[in-house]
């Protein structure tokens, strides 16, 4: 199997085993993850040029994988036991199902914000402290941030202080849209 890097170059897909091939392309072409090429055999009859097209939706197409991954994950966890009121699943689905999220290019720059600003801003100062912290949704209805603190994070009795006063603190700073952010716990329950 041919792994691509993480990257793109101005015209240029660097290949991780050899050499690299040329790109032909309209728009910038963002590959977030690996791209498996299940036929060999563009290499063995000597192509040495592609062309590619991507879907002008690739954060919408990310994001809603990573939604599938904690709906199955959560459910998963949870005990059937437990009642929707307080469950993250109900939420996850209808952002699933919802047309704006793929039709709204400003929603997917805004969710693609909060990720960047939890990834190079948050994670690091509680990392730091033996966490770890995963984003999860935005419901842009309502506002919410939904994100699941792991590790040192879920039985300290500062993690609702950094969660309310640093974290949405600085969300709020930078992305108005942001009213409220919500911890899950790994059972899909809203803490």
């Amino acid at each position: 199997m041919i792994r691509l890097k993480n990257k793109c170059f101005h015209g240029k897909l660097w290949l991780k085993c050899k050499g690299a091939i040329n790109i032909y392309k309209k728009t910038n072409i963002y590959f977030y993850n690996y791209v498996n090429f299940i036929n060999k055999s563009f290499l063995r009859k000597g192509i040495n040029s592609m062309c590619f097209s991507a879907s002008n939706n690739l954060d919408y197409i990310n994001y809603i994988n990573e939604i599938n991954n904690f709906i199955e994950t959560f459910q998963q966890n949870s005990d059937n036991s437990t009642s929707n009121e307080g469950n993250i699943i109900p939420i996850l689905q209808k952002i699933k199902n919802e047309t704006k999220y793929h039709e709204n290019e400003d929603t997917m720059e805004i969710i693609s914000s909060i990720k960047l600003l939890i990834e190079k801003r948050v994670r690091p100062i509680v990392v730091n402290d033996g966490g770890d912290i995963k984003f999860v949704c935005f419901d842009m209805d309502s506002g919410i941030v939904y994100v699941q603190l792991q590790g040192a994070c879920v039985g300290c009795s500062q993690s609702e202080v950094t969660l309310q006063y640093m974290i949405k603190n600085m969300l709020t700073y930078y992305i108005s849209e942001i009213k409220e952010i919500k911890n899950i716990s790994k059972d899909g329950i809203i803490l």
